[in-house]
């Protein structure tokens, strides 16, 4: 048999090899970066409006410069009544309390024990009782602190009182949003353009189809630094090919398509 007739037996069977030994390779890599993060060691609160939750807290063993702790912002209804929630991943809470203060944090509006409280299998249910103290529509820094033995747990939130905040309807909008809108990313504006074409067409069959007036279809182009897994044989072979050239000389010299 001639060598090129050889060369043109193995080299197809080389590069179809190849495609596969990588696809295998780069879904065992995909798998093993995927970890679960680990549970959370300090226990972590939950304040509510009415039966929603609102914020999430995490606590810091030791004090921090309350001036700068603005990550959250906690509505205070007419009924003066803030509901907490504390998960305590088996840490013993053996004293609550809290402070209310000004947003600089200089000034000491109010502060007290919370003694009524309910424990059930590692949550502890509860109600902060806000003081009559607060001047409407301006913003107070509320720092949460539980005591465990030896040791003290700080978690902070701004606090405002206001008559017009439409928590609820703000909460709605967002839960709506998210279960009525999906996102198409792309790699670049070219497809951005036609696909922007075609979401009055998208949208109409989907809202049709799922009897959802509310569906709603965005398009954005990937980030440079986006990380974007390859699904199909092409795309495998693309990232093949940026990281060995010759696989591309390889496929135009035998005419080989992957579908």
């Amino acid at each position: 048999m001639q060598k090129g007739t050889i060369k043109a037996i193995v080299l197809p069977v080389v590069f179809v090899l190849a495609v596969i030994i990588f696809s295998f390779m780069t879904n065992q890599t995909n798998e093993d970066l995927t970890t679960e993060m680990s549970e959370a060691t300090l226990p972590v609160l939950t304040l509510y409006d009415g039966k929603t939750a609102i914020n999430e807290l995490y606590g810091y063993t030791e004090k921090m410069d309350a001036a700068y702790m603005r990550d959250t912002i906690t509505p205070i209804g007419e009924d003066r009544l803030l509901p907490v929630m504390v998960k305590t991943y088996q840490t013993a809470v053996d004293k609550i309390s809290y402070e209310i203060r000004s947003l600089d944090a200089k000034r000491l509006i109010a502060n007290a024990d919370v003694t009524s409280y309910t424990e059930n299998k590692g949550m502890i249910s509860m109600e902060l009782p806000i003081q009559n103290l607060l001047e409407e529509n301006e913003e107070y820094l509320l720092v949460i602190q539980l005591e465990s033995g030896d040791r003290m747990i700080y978690y902070y939130t701004r606090i405002i009182e206001s008559q017009n905040s439409y928590v609820s309807e703000c909460i709605d909008f967002v839960r709506q949003f998210n279960d009525t809108t999906f996102e198409v990313v792309v790699d670049n504006e070219i497809i951005a353009k036609d696909f922007t074409a075609l979401i009055p067409g998208i949208q109409a069959y989907l809202r049709g189809s799922l009897k959802n007036r509310k569906v709603t279809m965005t398009v954005r182009v990937s980030e440079a630094t986006e990380n974007v897994r390859a699904v199909s044989r092409v795309e495998k072979f693309q990232m093949m090919a940026q990281k060995n050239n010759a696989l591309l000389q390889l496929k135009e010299e035998f005419g080989l398509e992957l579908y």
